[in-house]
Order: structure tokens, then sequence, then C-alpha cells
């Protein structure tokens, strides 16, 4: 969920008395701004977000800028419970932990409280046959429904990370009748197969979940084209274009491979039946731009943007810290 813009907006031709000391970028100073941001959870919307807003608020504030602080109300649901289950050879139904580990030379990846979670999927419980469905691509879906036709009807589809956006792979699934939808990195594309994986390596350990928006429009889903202030008219969340209408959740390499039971990565069924269930609180939540302005001696009418997103699903640092 990209929301809650870190926005620095600086007009044309600033007069060089308006900037800050070139000195002051030293890897150092960068370093410490970086671990105080990231030494808590960010998430969206949720109660550590403004604690990241007031530290980029000061920090502009103290290089010079002048600082604007605009909120909005958005649909940022939260996931307040989640399973999956499978159906073993006995007849019992057996739950998967969807757990991640922390990675031990990390204390930081332990302290993350978002679960495993699909953003702006929707909620439900479906139960069915489980498919594998590669990359989830348009072309392998049409391949599945030529083959297996009505059997696809209401499946869930085992879907690898890669390719394609995230969001557009639900899609597709709902669009070829498909009930629910799991995705998972595999080893193939980020993990054991390809080398050595944290701690030791660069590469996702088998228990490792890539979490992330399923949204396939821009911006707030509820207030397409206009600001998502508190008093905005809003759509209802079945008008919203770009909204996927089936439940999914993101696992690990590790609970792949149980649901494969050993099975080849070739599209079509699997033996597993699965029954999965995500259930969301879409009270609609406070995001907050910080905007730090540079004034212009020239051309006052001309912006230049530069701007990254401050939340996270966790505590990192790769993506919108650095």
């Amino acid at each position: 969920m990209a929301l809650g813009f870190l926005v620095l907006a600086v007009c044309a031709q600033a007069p060089s008395a308006a900037l800050p000391d070139p000195d002051a970028v030293r890897a150092d100073r960068l370093r410490d701004t970086l671990r105080e941001l990231c030494e808590r959870p960010r998430f969206a919307g949720s109660a550590d977000a403004p604690r990241a807003a007031e530290l980029v608020s000061r920090t502009f504030a103290a290089a010079g800028f002048r600082v604007e602080r605009p909120t909005y109300l958005c649909l940022l649901p939260r996931q307040t419970a989640e399973s999956l289950e499978f159906l073993n050879a006995a007849g019992q139904w057996i739950t998967v932990d969807l757990k991640e580990p922390p990675n031990p030379a990390d204390p930081l990846s332990a302290v993350s409280t978002v679960p495993p979670m699909l953003g702006l999927c929707a909620p439900g419980e479906v139960e069915g046959r489980l498919f594998y469905a590669g990359y989830g691509t348009e072309a392998e879906f049409a391949e599945l429904r030529a083959r297996h036709g009505e059997d696809c009807d209401g499946a869930i589809a085992l879907m690898r990370y890669g390719l394609m956006y995230r969001g557009l792979k639900l899609a597709n699934a709902e669009a070829a009748g498909f009930g629910g939808a799991l995705l998972y990195t595999d080893a193939l594309d980020d993990g054991a197969e390809r080398g050595a994986v944290m701690p030791e390596g660069p590469w996702r350990p088998s228990g490792g979940i890539q979490r992330g928006s399923v949204n396939n429009a821009e911006g707030d889903p509820l207030t397409p084209g206009w600001a998502a202030l508190a008093d905005a008219p809003r759509l209802l969340r079945a008008e919203a274009a770009g909204l996927v209408g089936i439940p999914g959740l993101p696992v690990s390499q590790g609970n792949a491979s149980l649901l494969m039971a050993g099975a080849e990565r070739a599209l079509g069924p699997l033996a597993a039946r699965v029954r999965l269930s995500v259930e969301q609180d879409e009270t609609l939540r406070p995001v907050e731009n910080v905007l730090g302005w540079i004034e212009g001696s020239e051309r006052p009418d001309e912006w230049v943007l530069l701007g990254a997103h401050r939340d996270s699903w966790g505590p990192g640092a790769v993506d919108n810290g650095t």
C-alpha cells in the first residue's frame, strides 16, 4: 500500500541560500536517519505511522524547508484474521502455519505485526480444488479453462510471483472463474535454488513471504481522481474499479511445497483440496502527506517534484527507506 507519501516539492531555480549545506549529506547521518525511520513498523494508517511522519517533518524543518502535512481518509483494510487448511489423505483438515519466521541476523525483522496479507483483496472464505497456475498470466488461465473447463469454477489458484504485478494475477484468476488465490515466491526465482538464502546469502528463505497490494487502480479506490478528504464523496466498494472480488493470501515457498506435495510445476489441478479465509476491518484510515517546500526565485509557477512512499509492511529499509 504505497500511501502516506513523503513528497519534496521544489520550485524551479531555487536560490542557493535556501539549500542545505552539501557537507551535511554524510553516510553516518543517512544511516542514523534510516535507522530511526525503520526501528518500528510504519504500516499506512496504523498507530505507528504518525511517528514516521513526525520524523520526516522534523528533518525537513531542520533543513529549512517549509512543511505542510495534509491528511486524507483512505480505504486501507486491516486483515483481522486469516487461515489456510488442506484436506489430507485421511480426510482430515490440516491447518497451515502462516507465520513468517524472522531473519536471525536482523532483530528488526521480528517486530512486524502485519500478518501475511494482500492489501485490498476481497474478504471471504472459499473452499475448492487447488490448481497450479504458473505466473498467473492470461494465457496460462486460458489454457487451464480450455483443458479443465468448469472444474476451474470456484477453485483456488496457486501462483508464483514474477513476470507481472500481483494484482493482475488475482484479476486474471477471478476472470477465469477461480474463487480464491494463493501467491508464493518460488525458490527458482528467489530462493535456495538460486543460491545461499538469508542470513547466509541474499536469496529469500523458504519461510519468506512477500506482502503487497493487489489494487489494480491508482490511489484510493473509493475516491478515484479526487482527493480523499474526510468529507469527500466516495464510491461503494463494489463500484471501485481495480479491486478484485476474490480472497487471497501470500504464502511461503515452504507452504507452497507442502500444498504441492511433490508435484511438478505444471499447469493443472493438484491433489490438494484447500480452504482459505480472510477477514477484514474496512474502516477508513487516516494517512498523512509530509510536504517539504523550497521556494524558488525564478519561474515560481513551475514545480520540481521528488517523492517516495513513507509507509512499509514492516521495518524494511530497502524500498522506501533509501
